[in-house]
This record gives C-alpha cells, sequence and structure tokens, in this order.
C-alpha cells in the first residue's frame, strides 16, 4: 500500500502495530526518526530498494483509564519536520478518527437501512450528505451543550442511544420553521 501510495506521488500518514520493529536510522529534532520499509518479504529478499519513512511515536491516556498510557506509532512520507512536526501530524491522525466515527455513525447507526443514499443524482446525493452533516452536527451540538451543563464528557455519549434527544431536536426544527414565515413578516 506504501508503495502504490508513493508512486502516485501521495502522502500517507498511518498506524503501524507493535509487533512491526523499526531500525532508527535518523533521530529528528521532533522525537521522530527515519527508517525504512520494504514492499514486501520476497521484494526485500530479491533486493528491491527500501522505501524511507518517517516513524512517530507516542503515548496517550487510555480512554477508559487515566492511569494506563497507550502507545502509538504512526509512519509517514512527510519527512519535513518544519512543514509537518511530529505534534501536527499526532493531532491530525486523530482527528481523521473524529471523522472516521462521524461517518460511521451516520452511515451505520443513525441511517439503519439498507438503502443508504436515496438520492439518484450527484447533485442530490451531495445535498443528502451535506442534510446528514448538518443533522448530526445539529445534534452533537445539542448534546455538547447538555454535557457541559451536567459537566459530562460528550464524546462518549452515543448518538444511536440517544435517539429520544435526536427526535426532540427536530421536532423543534420543524416547530421553528413552520414559525419561520411568522418571524420574518
Amino acid at each position: 500500500m506504501v508503495h502504490a501510495t508513493v508512486s502516485q506521488g501521495c502522502g500517507y500518514l498511518g498506524r503501524i502495530p507493535a509487533n512491526v520493529k523499526f531500525i532508527t536510522e535518523k533521530s529528528l529534532p521532533d522525537g521522530s526518526y527515519l527508517s525504512s520499509i520494504y514492499p514486501s518479504g520476497k521484494l526485500r529478499k530479491k533486493g528491491c530498494q527500501p522505501i524511507t519513512v518517517r516513524v512517530i511515536e507516542y503515548t496517550i491516556e487510555h480512554p477508559d483509564n487515566p492511569e494506563e498510557k497507550v502507545i502509538y506509532r504512526l509512519i509517514t512520507s512527510l519527512l519535513d519536520i518544519q512543514q509537518f512536526p511530529a505534534e501536527l501530524l499526532a493531532r491530525q491522525y486523530h482527528q481523521r478518527w473524529e471523522v472516521e466515527n462521524t461517518i460511521d455513525e451516520l452511515k451505520i447507526h443513525l441511517l439503519g437501512r439498507k438503502t443508504h443514499v436515496r438520492s439518484q443524482k450527484p447533485r442530490e446525493v451531495v445535498q443528502e450528505v451535506y442534510g446528514w452533516l448538518l443533522g448530526h452536527w445539529s445534534v452533537r451540538m445539542l448534546m455538547f451543550q447538555a454535557a457541559t451543563t451536567a459537566v459530562a464528557d460528550f464524546h462518549l455519549w452515543d448518538a444511536a442511544g440517544n435517539e429520544d434527544v435526536v427526535v426532540a431536536f427536530w421536532r423543534c426544527c420543524v416547530v421553528e420553521l413552520l414559525l419561520w414565515p411568522q418571524v420574518v413578516k
């Protein structure tokens, strides 16, 4: 996968399992280091050129047990530490998973039907997805407001388990939309 990505001229950033071992070829000032990987074991034996990667290792608190630490190891083709500091890449990696979780929540948990997109034309598909994202954002905003007043971590809330919140929100939206023409006058 790394070889295919590099051959297309694209950059990558991904997590590597703990059992994959890297040799530090050059330590970098931001705490990351350069190493090499091969596309496969067979190509390594045939003398294939290795691919230079940057390895970023860091720890975060376990979400369920703050005393326990989770070790993350990322590899990337983004070798310029001035333009792509290790801390920035680590933050962006976790932000990406926030987006992935949102998409998963939309596709699997909230829609809950076999036909995910009803629209047949590209423009309408985009409109429907924007509608889902707007609805998701609205529900998450309500959850955030409720959590901050209740002093709870809204990241731990599951929208699929809070259908009553979603229904109440949409009822409020419908009422506001029905009253909107009267407010504008």
